[in-house]
Parts: C-alpha cells; structure tokens; sequence
C-alpha cells in the first residue's frame, strides 16, 4: 500500500506482506511495477517518499548505505500495560494526591475535527513542529498541507493546551487499536514541557478508561527528543504506580527520501 499525501506531492509507503506459501515468486516485485504504473499516471506532482521504522540499529545501517535518504524525526516512547480496575484506581489515587490535577486537566480540551483543524492552522508551528512533519498513528504528514489534518483528525482523539491569550501550547493526538486481546491506545505530544507531558499523558488515561472496562490496555505515547524522558519515565513508574512500563528511546523514526528511479521522470 501507498499513500499519497501532502497535497500529491508525497508518498507514505505501507509494510508489504506475502503468505508464506506464496514466497520467493517474485510477486512484490510485480505489485511493485503495477503500483509504480498507477503513481505515474495519476500523480504528476509527486516529490518525496517518507517511511517510520521503529528498528534503529537496521536504519542506521540502512541510513550509512543510501546517502540520498534522511532520517527526519525520532519519537522516544514512554509506554505501560495495566487493566482497567487498576487504571481507574490509580487515577482515583492521582486526583487525591494532587488537588492541583484536576484543574490541570480541566485546561486541556479535547477538540472536534473542526476545531482541530483551526488550532493546527493557527499554533506556532516552528515550536510544536520543528521538522515540518508530524507523526499520527506511525503516519507522517507535512504540517504545512491542510488537506492532511481530516486524514489524520478523524480517527485521532485531539487534545490541546492553550496559555492565557488562547494560543495553543501543546497537542496530542490519541489513536484507538482495536484487538482481542488488549485495548490498544498510542498517543503522540507535541509541547515543549515535561509536566504538560504528563498531564496529556493523564487525560489520555481518563479518556481510556471511560472505553472499555473488560480488556487489558497498553498504552503508549510519542515524545519529542526534546523533553526529559526520564522525568516522565520515574512520574508513570513512581507516581502512577506502572510497574510493568518501559521506554524505548528510538521507536518512531521518520525516514525521508527522494523519488526513486520510477518516479524521476516525474
């Protein structure tokens, strides 16, 4: 699969899957030639390809090999799995320890598809985006294309911070993955403070626990390379009571390149 993104001047390449029996054949290589056919005819404006990988020590074997690509965007982890008696519990406790908490998450809005899109059109993008690009659901998207915000908001639960004039400060996008055996909910920030971290962290975690009360829940969130893992890694851990949770500095990698030999004539 392919997506075709940032007004058709992108690419966002989808992992390939073959069923064992079918192996060796030769028939990603054919799909391959189909896809590039369609690409050529349909979208003449296309630029770049982008991918995200979460194996760091193969990109970066892969990065030394091919100079043209370049690695854009890392998003560390901070993640735990629990259940839904022990996430309620916990945010009970949370909310007694901290009378402050409560007003903090009162601040953080969670905003229809329509507000989404305002709030994105009028942030600062050069603090909340510093690379151009976002990462929604291990989908990268170029902030500046306003076509992509439906693509992404409408399967995103989106919070926002705002400071004292309105101006946002901070967003997050929460996404939903369904599977039998868990309750699946990644979540990607975008601000520039710890403590902010953590309270989206937190309002993500009262939103899923409104979901479902039967599944287990494992639960992660993006950061930016810029913030204090550890701070947020020793709050879940200390201070939330996770103690099955992990972190894993180089999960989102953002990979950028230009148009391969198909698309050069483009």
């Amino acid at each position: 699969m392919a997506y075709v993104i940032d007004g058709d001047t992108s690419i966002t390449w989808q992992a390939s899957r073959v069923h064992k029996d079918f192996q060796g054949l030769g028939l990603l290589k054919k799909l391959g030639h189909y896809l590039q056919s369609i690409l050529k005819e349909r979208y003449p404006k296309l630029k770049r390809e982008h991918y995200t990988s979460a194996n760091w020590p193969v990109i970066s074997k892969v990065l030394s090999k091919r100079p043209k690509e370049k690695l854009v965007m890392k998003r560390p982890r901070v993640s735990f799995d629990t259940n839904p008696t022990d996430l309620n519990q916990i945010l009970k406790n949370q909310s007694k320890k901290q009378e402050d908490l409560i007003d903090a998450l009162k601040k953080i809005h969670v905003l229809s598809i329509e507000e989404g899109v305002v709030a994105l059109k009028n942030c600062d993008w050069s603090k909340l985006f510093p690379t151009g690009f976002l990462i929604a659901n291990w989908e990268p998207y170029m902030i500046q294309y306003a076509s992509n915000y439906p693509l992404f908001l409408q399967d995103s639960t989106m919070l926002a911070t705002r400071d004292k004039s309105g101006q946002v400060e901070s967003i997050s996008f929460g996404t939903i993955i369904n599977s039998p055996a868990a309750l699946r909910y990644r979540a990607d920030y975008y601000g520039n403070s710890e403590q902010d971290a953590i309270h989206h962290i937190m309002k993500h975690a009262v939103l899923i626990s409104q979901l479902d009360q039967k599944r287990d829940i494992s639960y992660a969130i993006l950061l930016p390379e810029t913030l204090d893992k550890q701070a947020i890694k020793d709050f879940v851990v200390t201070k939330m009571g996770f103690t099955n949770q992990r972190t894993d500095e180089n999960l989102a990698l953002l990979i950028s390149m230009p148009p391969r030999n198909f698309l050069s004539k483009m």
